[in-house]
C-alpha cells in the first residue's frame, strides 16, 4: 500500500511539474507564432523561418501529443474557458489527489482504485454534458437568428455585418460563437476560414449547411438573403422533430434507466438492512460468476434500449 502511495504521489508530482514547464515554454512559441503569423507581409514569408524557430515549432508540436486538438476542440464546444493542459492538470489531481487521501486514511487498496475510477471518470463526463448541451441550445437559436441575418441583408448590410447584429442582440452561446468568429475575420483570418474553423466547434449540421451556403454563395453569386430564410425554415422544422421525437422516446430512456440502475438500488438496500444476506455471492466461485453474468446481462439490455430510443437523423 505504501508504494501504491509513493507511486501515485510521483506520478502527480511529475505530471504537475512537467505540465507547468510546457506551459511556461509552450506561451513564448505561441506569442512568437502569432506575432509571426499578423506581421509578415506574404505568404511567401511567412515560409522563410530561421532553422531555430523551425526547430522550437516542431518540438511545440511534438510536445502537444498529451494535449490533443479533438481535447482543445472539444472543450471550446463545451463552452469550458480552459487550456487542455489545465484541464489535465485537473483531471489528473481528480483522479490522484482523492486516491492519496483514501489510501492514507483507510490503508484500503481496493477503495482508493474504485475512488480513483470515479473520479478519471468525472470530468469527461462533465465536458460531454456540457458539450451536448451547449450545441443543443446553440441549434435552437440558429433557427432565430437566420431570420436577423436575412433582413439584415435586405436593409444592406454584408453578412459579417449581419453576423455582429446577432452579436450584439442574442444570448449565449450563439453570440459568443459568431462574435469569436468575427474577432478572427478582424485579426486577418480569411473569411471563408473562420466560418469553417466556427463549423469545426459547433459540430452542428444545421450549422454546416448555412456555412456551405454561404460560401458557395460568394462563389457563385445569387440571393443570399432569400437562401437563409430557406435555410432558416429547414432549420425550425428541424428542431420541431427533433423535439417531438425527444418526447416519443422519453419514456424507453427512463425504462432502460430504471431496469439498470433496480439492480444497483436493491443490492445496496439488501446489504445496508441485512449484510449476511448476499454475502454468498461475494464468498462462492459460483456467486461471483452469476454476479458477473447478472452485470453482463444488465449492461446489454441497458445498450440495446437506449440504442433502440437513440434515433439518429
Amino acid at each position: 500500500m505504501e508504494i501504491l502511495t509513493l507511486l501515485s504521489a510521483g506520478v502527480l508530482g511529475y505530471s504537475v511539474a512537467y505540465i507547468i514547464l510546457y506551459i511556461l515554454k509552450g506561451d513564448k512559441i505561441l506569442i512568437s507564432q502569432r506575432l509571426n503569423k499578423f506581421t509578415t507581409k506574404s505568404k511567401n514569408e511567412n515560409l522563410k523561418m530561421s532553422d531555430e524557430k523551425n526547430k522550437d515549432r516542431r518540438l511545440w508540436r511534438g510536445s502537444r501529443g498529451f494535449a490533443s486538438d479533438k481535447l482543445k476542440m472539444d472543450l471550446q464546444s463545451a463552452g469550458i474557458l480552459m487550456k487542455p493542459e489545465e484541464f489535465i492538470i485537473g483531471w489528473f489531481g481528480l483522479a490522484l489527489l482523492p486516491m492519496l487521501l483514501v489510501a492514507i486514511i483507510s490503508d484500503n487498496w481496493m477503495l482508493s482504485f474504485v475512488v480513483a475510477v470515479i473520479g478519471a471518470i468525472i470530468p469527461p463526463v462533465i465536458v460531454a454534458r456540457a458539450k451536448n448541451k451547449r450545441i443543443e441550445l446553440f441549434s435552437k437559436q440558429l433557427g432565430e437568428a437566420l431570420p436577423v441575418v436575412g433582413n439584415s441583408l435586405r436593409s444592406g448590410f454584408t453578412f459579417q455585418q449581419s453576423m455582429e447584429n446577432v452579436h450584439e442582440n442574442m444570448p449565449d452561446p450563439i453570440a459568443y460563437e459568431f462574435g469569436k468568429t468575427i474577432r478572427e475575420m478582424h485579426y486577418g483570418m480569411p473569411f471563408e476560414e473562420a466560418l469553417t474553423r466556427l463549423g469545426r466547434r459547433m459540430k452542428n449540421k444545421d450549422l454546416d449547411l448555412m456555412i456551405s451556403a454561404v460560401i458557395i454563395q460568394g462563389k457563385v453569386g445569387g440571393n443570399l438573403a432569400e437562401l437563409i430564410d430557406i435555410i432558416g425554415e429547414t432549420i425550425k422544422d428541424r428542431v420541431k422533430i427533433k423535439r417531438d421525437i425527444k418526447t416519443m422516446t422519453s419514456a424507453g430512456k427512463l425504462s432502460g434507466l430504471i431496469l439498470g440502475l433496480l439492480p444497483v438500488v436493491l443490492a445496496i438496500a439488501l446489504t445496508i438492512m441485512n449484510p449476511e444476506y448476499l454475502s454468498g455471492f461475494f464468498t462462492s466461485t459460483l456467486g461471483m460468476v452469476m454476479i458477473a453474468v447478472a452485470v453482463i446481462m444488465e449492461t446489454i439490455g441497458c445498450v440495446v434500449i437506449l440504442k433502440m430510443t437513440d434515433i439518429k437523423f
